[in-house]
């Protein structure tokens, strides 16, 4: 819910969504990522699989929160969360105890030093903050803003609902 972190809210009547689950979303990504990176060492393909099931997971629980507004949808998405960490993640198949992530590398470039995890990091936020820009000012943005304004005129200009509403929870 990237664009939902940075204000976008999806409701008729001006009154925004709050979304409370980010950091599960994050850390079901980091334990699809720790997997895919020990599995075949590519941390290329780890980070991406990390984002793609990031968004399926958001988009699952974002189905049923579709009818919520306001402080039930913050509730629904935060106990998701609570749930997530307090149980879904501390299965074997996920993290478990004593999880070891892989070392991970760039292109066969070792990643060892802090340093280097620091400046791949900076560039993910980088990609991640370009990404975001281009698709708030995108017709895919554009489509958000209209159905955050006024709905039922975004829908009258055939803009879809709930397939828009789902991809932003994605």
């Amino acid at each position: 819910c990237a664009l939902g972190g940075l204000g976008v809210g999806l409701s008729s009547g001006g009154a925004g969504r709050l979304s409370l689950g980010q950091f599960a979303y994050a850390g079901s990504a980091a334990a699809v990522s720790g997997h895919l990176v020990g599995a075949w060492g590519g941390f290329v393909l780890g980070t991406i699989g990390g984002v793609l099931a990031a968004a399926v997971v958001s988009a699952l629980v974002g189905i049923p929160a579709l009818r919520l507004k306001g402080l039930a949808l913050a509730v629904s998405t935060l106990a998701f969360a609570l749930a997530t960490t307090a149980w879904v993640l501390r299965l074997d198949i996920f993290l478990g105890d004593g999880v070891s992530p892989a070392k991970p590398t760039w292109w066969g470039y070792s990643m060892e030093l802090a340093r280097d995890y620091y400046l791949f990091a900076l560039l993910m936020l980088a990609i991640g903050i370009f990404v975001s820009a281009n698709l708030w000012r995108g017709g895919f943005g554009r489509s958000l803003q209209a159905l955050r304004d006024n709905e039922d005129a975004a829908r009258a200009f055939t803009v879809p609902r709930t397939l828009r509403k789902l991809q932003l929870y994605a």
